[in-house]
This record gives structure tokens, sequence and C-alpha cells, in this order.
């Protein structure tokens, strides 16, 4: 009876018959998986000095800014400890496929829910730089400017960005019978009443 490969290492070698069969010790997802939790003791560290920095060294003419470096060093940080220890994505390259070695794998998370977690870090990182380059060009520009005088019309923009999915599943229903129906099957909608009319029929 055929076993399924228990390692990468394994698994490389039984499905790839051109991958080398020997790999030096920088290869393995051992090597990334102990190297990215050494960089995390090393990493947040400075992040959290710069969050020390951030709140309690920025001088007064930097105040309107503070919110928004901090808003950015948060997310960075987030994104390190993804990376570090949460999820520490091992690559096949030149294929574009990656696993998870880090403790996410341990506790059963599955690759998919990894991944929405990681975008949604980067949106918040997007969402982070747009804001604090709007203030900073708030700051900038004289008040004659055009660009001065809509940023009530920015903010709203930036507000619009995180709601791009609502609009996109709701078109996704929409435009797709099988999600639609299944969408109207968990609200009752359009539920087919013949057993009903059946039984008013048959009492006459």
């Amino acid at each position: 009876m055929y076993s399924l490969p228990t390692t990468l290492l394994e698994y490389y070698t039984t499905n790839y018959t051109k991958c080398q069969q020997s790999f030096s010790i920088f290869s393995t997802p051992e090597f990334l998986s102990i190297g990215a939790k050494s960089q995390f003791f090393v990493i947040v560290p400075i992040n959290l000095f710069g969050f020390y920095c951030i709140i309690c060294k920025t001088p007064k003419y930097m105040k309107e800014f503070q919110f928004h470096l901090f808003h950015m060093q948060f997310w960075f940080l987030i994104l390190t400890i993804f990376y570090t220890i949460l999820t520490t994505p091992y690559h096949f390259y030149p294929a574009e496929v990656r696993c998870s070695v880090g403790f996410f794998r341990d506790f059963g998370i599955s690759s998919r829910y990894q991944v929405y977690l990681i975008n949604l870090v980067y949106g918040g990182i997007v969402s982070a730089v747009i804001l604090l380059f709007e203030n900073r060009h708030r700051h900038l520009v004289p008040s004659t400017d055009i660009f001065y005088n809509i940023k009530g019309l920015i903010n709203i923009c930036i507000l619009f960005i995180p709601s791009h999915s609502v609009f996109s599943t709701t078109a996704v229903i929409i435009f797709n019978v099988p999600y639609r129906n299944f969408v109207k099957k968990i609200l009752g909608i359009g539920q087919d009443n013949s057993i009903s009319r059946v039984a008013i029929v048959s009492s006459f």
C-alpha cells in the first residue's frame, strides 16, 4: 500500500523527479522557521522602541502626525509578527507555491484563512501609508490649493476603499445563480410552496 509523504523533503522527491535528492541546510523549512523566530526577538523590540519614540518623543510641531505614524507602525509590527512566527511562508521556487511553517500551522489554521489575514494586514498598511501622505500633503500645500479644499472628498474616498469588498460580494451574489439561490435559502426567500398548495387542494 502506498504511503503518503510525511515531510516536505519526501513530498519534493516523490512528486518532482527533477528535484535534487540532496538539500543544503539553508533550503530546509526548519532553517527558515528557526531563522524567522530568531528575527522575531530582534525585530519586535526595535518596533516597540519605535512605538516609544512616537508616543513619548514626538515634538509638539509633529503632534498632528503622531497618530498616523503610530497607525503605520502598528501595521508593520503586525506584519512582522505574521511573517516571523505566525505564518512564516516557505516558498517552492520556481513554482508560485508556498506553505506555512509557523505557529498557525501548528494550531491547525487553514492556509486559506492565513492568506485572508495577510491580505487584511497589507490592506491596513496601504491605508496607513495613504493617510500619512494625505495628512502630510494637507499640511504642506497652501490653503489656496485645489486639493486642500477637497480634503473631505479624499477622506470619503479612503473610507470607500474598505467597502469595496461589500460591493464585490453583493455583485457576486446577484450575478451568480448558485450563490443567489444559496442566499435566498438562508433568508427564506422564494421557497417552494408546492407542499402547502397540495395540502390545501387535498383538503377539499
